[in-house]
This record gives C-alpha cells, sequence and structure tokens, in this order.
C-alpha cells in the first residue's frame, strides 16, 4: 500500500529526481494541499488500491479455477502477477503526477478495456463486463500510470523486475521506496524525451521556451 503519512517526503523527492535529471521542474497537481485533506485523499486511494489487487481479477480468477488439474496453479500465478503490476503503478505514480502540464481524465485502463471487451462477446460473459466497469471506477486514480506501461511494456516490465523483491521485503521496502522513486523518475523522464508529448497536456509553444 501507498506510505501515506510521508506522501510529502516522496513528492519533494520526485521534484529533487527531476531536478538532478536536468528534466523541466515537475509540477504537483494540488499546490498548497492542507496536510490533513492530503491524507485524507490518499488514505482512500489506498483503500481503492486494496480492493483492486485484492478483488480486481476476482471474475477471471473463477474461471481459471474450473480448469481441471491446472487452474489453482494458474490463479495463483496470474494473482502474483496482479499484485507485482500494481507495485510498478505504485512506483510510477508520483513521477507520472509530477509530469508538467495539466493533468486530464484519462482513458479507460487496457485490463478495464479488455474486460469490457470480454464480457460484450457473449451473454455469457456479461459478468466479465461488469467487472470491467466496476474495476475501471476503482482504478480510475492511475489511468495515466496504466497507460504509461501500456505503451512502454518492456520498460515498466524491466523496471518492476528490478523493485518488486525489495519493495516486497517488510520493513527493507520502506527504504527502498526513495530507490524506487527515483528509478520510476529517471524512466518517465527518459520517455518524456523519447516521446516528446507527455503523458499530460502539453502547455502552449511560448510556454516550453
Amino acid at each position: 500500500m501507498p506510505p501515506t503519512l510521508l506522501w510529502p517526503l516522496w513528492t519533494r523527492l520526485g521534484k529533487e529526481a527531476r531536478r538532478a535529471l536536468g528534466a523541466r521542474p515537475g509540477e504537483e497537481e494540488r499546490p498548497g494541499e492542507p496536510y490533513r485533506k492530503l491524507l485524507v485523499r490518499e488514505t482512500m486511494k489506498a483503500l481503492r488500491q486494496a480492493a483492486v489487487v485484492a478483488m480486481g481479477l476476482a471474475p477471471v480468477f473463477v474461471v481459471v479455477e474450473l480448469l481441471p488439474g491446472v487452474g489453482h496453479g494458474i490463479t495463483v500465478g496470474l494473482g502474483l502477477l496482479w499484485a507485482w503490476y500494481w507495485v510498478v503503478l505504485d512506483c510510477l505514480e508520483i513521477p507520472v503526477e509530477l509530469e508538467p502540464g495539466r493533468l486530464g481524465p484519462g482513458e479507460p485502463t487496457w485490463f478495464e478495456r479488455g474486460l469490457r471487451h470480454l464480457g460484450g462477446r457473449s451473454r455469457w460473459l456479461v459478468p466479465f463486463s461488469w467487472s470491467g466497469r466496476f474495476l475501471g471506477w476503482l482504478s480510475r486514480p492511475w489511468r495515466h500510470q496504466a497507460r504509461f506501461t501500456e505503451r512502454h511494456a518492456w520498460e515498466s516490465a524491466g523496471f518492476g523486475a528490478g523493485t518488486v523483491a525489495f519493495l516486497a521485503i517488510p520493513i527493507l521496502g520502506v527504504f527502498f521506496r526513495a530507490v524506487a522513486i527515483t528509478a520510476a523518475t529517471a524512466l518517465v523522464v527518459r520517455q518524456e524525451a523519447a516521446d516528446r508529448t507527455p503523458l499530460r497536456e502539453l502547455a502552449p509553444p511560448d510556454d516550453l521556451a
């Protein structure tokens, strides 16, 4: 779960990482937000994330469990990958939110689109569509991070492979988070330069000079 109490510290770290990398200064989504309000908002996000990780793919797991012989093993594997993916999104959250520009509502995530598409193929699969809508609602705060991983799948996977093991270790994960956020910031900044179109809406050309 996101370290809500230390959120201002991690935000300052992300901004300093952008400065050290020579990128444009990071911009907070809600500058000057009172700490109490931030704490409530981030706590609610943490609860949403817990629900997504715990129940997000429940319909898929139920179907997979029915496969004779291999169902349970596949379910465990998918569950581990799903949790691993959300660790990656969590690390990318602050670096993506600090990108210069105005953050819009974002596009539906790839897993929401996938479940809704699957649910639309047959009336017997409609529960997948319902699950996709619910999952999409829960995961709205991470649409931009999910979009980043979709556009840069291999880079995100490589980043995740090098961070998840450390973040999963009790106590050590808290100290390693600073490294993870710095590395995620470097990944985002590198892709900004490569794409020349950040995830946010670009400012007018005169402001980019």
